[in-house]
């Protein structure tokens, strides 16, 4: 059974749980700015980040839990795959921090996050649609139709509020089968699927 994690992990975007001992879990509250969930592993000489969210917002808060919770920063970023809300938190961390995927996701992420930069260089498109959205709010009276479009109107809002410092950060190592990584307390490895 999952735990809270400590009191001064707490974010907006994500609540923190401990799911056994150096592993954490983040799960994306449904009104923040991350999206989709992470995970942090504490290797004991090494912190592992697993995904990054939506937003740098939301990833900042990561990396601070992160920190807060091991004590260090991390060691590496690790993405499951290419889709935005996994990987637009990657510029919150060093860079000399290494972003580690498959050499299927690397390849696929120019391609998967293009629009980002389109949206970059016309945030109007973006403001347009939260207008759309809140006139469509204004006339909806059915609640879980109401609820649906308002958390769209925030998401959007969150990508508006980032996007002009949005920098993309793809994996500068790859891998395919498993990487194993080796720490004082445990280990952990990843398996290409």
């Amino acid at each position: 059974m999952s735990q809270p994690a400590s009191a001064d992990t707490v974010s907006e975007h994500f609540d923190l749980y401990s799911l056994a001992n150096g592993i954490y879990a983040a799960i994306a509250t449904p009104d923040g700015g991350a999206y989709s969930n992470a995970g942090i592993v504490d290797l004991g000489d090494q912190t592992l980040i697993f995904d990054t969210f939506e937003t740098p917002r939301a990833a900042a808060d990561l990396r601070a839990a992160a920190e807060a919770l091991t004590g260090r920063p991390a060691t590496c970023v690790i993405i499951s795959h290419s889709h935005a809300d996994h990987v637009c938190g990657n510029q919150v961390f060093d860079p000399q921090t290494p972003i580690i995927s498959s050499h299927g996701t690397r390849e696929e992420m120019p391609a998967s996050t293009g629009w980002l930069l389109e949206l970059k260089e016309n945030p109007a498109e973006i403001e347009a649609a939260i207008q759309e959205q809140q006139a469509a709010l204004e006339g909806e009276k059915d609640p879980s139709k109401r609820t649906s479009l308002e958390r769209s109107i925030q998401r959007m809002g969150y990508w508006l509020e980032g996007i002009s410092d949005l920098e993309l950060r793809f994996p500068n190592q790859t891998f395919s089968g498993r990487l194993a990584f080796y720490g004082s307390e445990r280990r952990a490895e990843m398996v290409e699927v």
